[in-house]
Order: C-alpha cells, then sequence, then structure tokens
C-alpha cells in the first residue's frame, strides 16, 4: 500500500517546469501515481508558496489562471493541518535540527498529517524525524524511490 506523503512546494513547482525536463516528468510520475491512490497530502503553506513562487518566475505571471487551476485542484488533497499544534511541533523540532522556521512547519504538518514521507528538495535526503522521513526524489535512485513510495515506475525512462 502506498505510504502517505507529504509534497513540498518544489515538488508541485516542477510539474510546469520548462527548464529541467527530468525533474518535470519524474515529479508529474509521482504526483499522478500517488494521486491515483490518494497518496499525498499539501499544507495551505504549501498551495501558497506555490502560487506565489510560480507566478514570480520570470514571464509566468501572464499563466497565473494556469498555477490557480493547480492550487484548486490540488485543494482537495490540502487535509494536512497548519495549526497551534503544527506550530507546537515545529518548535519541538526546532529543538532538534537546524531547519528554518518555514521549513520546520512543512515538517510539523507532514508530521501531524501521519505522513510517511515528506518529498522535498529542500532538505536533507533520508533525515528521520520521528516516524516521517526526508526524501529528495531527484536524489534517491529512481527504483528505490518508486520501491519506497510503492508506486510504479514509468513505462518509460525519464529524459536527463
Amino acid at each position: 500500500m502506498t505510504a502517505l506523503c507529504f509534497l513540498d512546494t518544489n515538488i508541485l513547482l516542477y510539474l510546469n517546469d520548462d527548464v529541467d525536463a527530468r525533474k518535470r516528468e519524474l515529479s508529474q510520475h509521482i504526483v499522478l501515481a500517488l494521486a491515483e491512490t490518494r497518496g499525498f497530502v499539501v499544507s495551505p503553506q504549501v498551495l501558497n508558496e506555490y502560487y506565489n513562487v510560480a507566478i514570480g518566475k520570470p514571464g509566468q505571471y501572464e499563466r497565473r489562471h494556469v498555477y490557480r487551476e493547480n492550487v484548486r485542484r490540488f485543494s482537495a488533497a490540502c487535509t494536512a493541518p497548519f495549526d497551534e499544534a503544527v506550530r507546537e511541533t515545529a518548535w519541538d523540532f526546532q529543538e532538534i535540527t537546524n531547519y528554518h522556521w518555514w521549513d520546520l512547519l512543512i515538517i510539523a504538518s507532514a508530521s501531524r498529517a501521519g505522513c510517511r514521507y515528506l518529498l522535498t528538495e529542500d532538505m536533507h535526503h533520508g533525515h528521520e524525524l520521528g516516524d516521517l522521513t526526508v526524501v529528495n526524489p531527484f536524489f534517491a535512485e529512481p527504483s528505490e524511490l518508486f520501491e519506497k513510495l510503492d508506486i510504479p515506475a514509468p513505462l518509460f525512462p525519464l529524459e536527463d
């Protein structure tokens, strides 16, 4: 059974990336595979960061309707908490890590949502925080990544 994953902002941003085809294809594959099993969640923080960063990239403000539609689509998966308990949990993690505050809120939200994996490229790959493991899908070996997440490998090799 697919382990519940928390998707960080950068995973969503790569879905429409015109620069790095491999990261775009890998992100698209992961999100589609996890969506089939309802195997991922996001938080309000992630959706708001996604929209803000996406429209702030050069030439992307004109495509804001695309990013708004993506936020609407991902809203169904926006079930990770972002409340006082998340803040308290973030403070607990702050005592044992050196992550930035906004990353601590992501970690805490993922942990409070019961996620097994936090998919991000912004934190230390393999770092375990309680029951949560940070996974950088662009650093991990693809076959191990797909096995760990319990999702099928793509039918065709991803571009390099």
